[in-house]
């Protein structure tokens, strides 16, 4: 089995890997030791909607769909954290 871990900004990370037979996980984990928290890393599985925009336009809701989101989480969009507002509570 072959696995990967690292840490930035005082949160570990950790990538399961593979189990060893040609397949690959797709899953990778965020643990903040001051929570003792353990939450999977959102993965952004489609393309953004829209996916362009011209600048200065009106003002947009932007459909970020993917798996591992949970309570808290955020989405950086221009350098600002957005609580995104969650379309379906299937586990992910």
């Amino acid at each position: 089995m072959w696995a990967t871990g690292f840490s930035i900004a005082q949160k570990g990370y950790v990538g399961t890997g593979t189990p060893g037979n040609g397949n690959l996980y797709k899953d990778f984990w965020e643990y903040t030791p001051t929570t003792a928290q353990t939450n999977p890393v959102p993965l952004i599985s489609q393309p953004l909607v829209p996916d362009a925009m011209a600048p200065g336009g009106a003002g947009l809701t932007l459909t970020v769909n993917g798996t591992g989101f949970v309570s808290g989480s955020v989405v950086n969009w221009n350098g600002s954290a957005r609580a995104p507002q969650p379309s379906s509570t299937a586990p992910g």
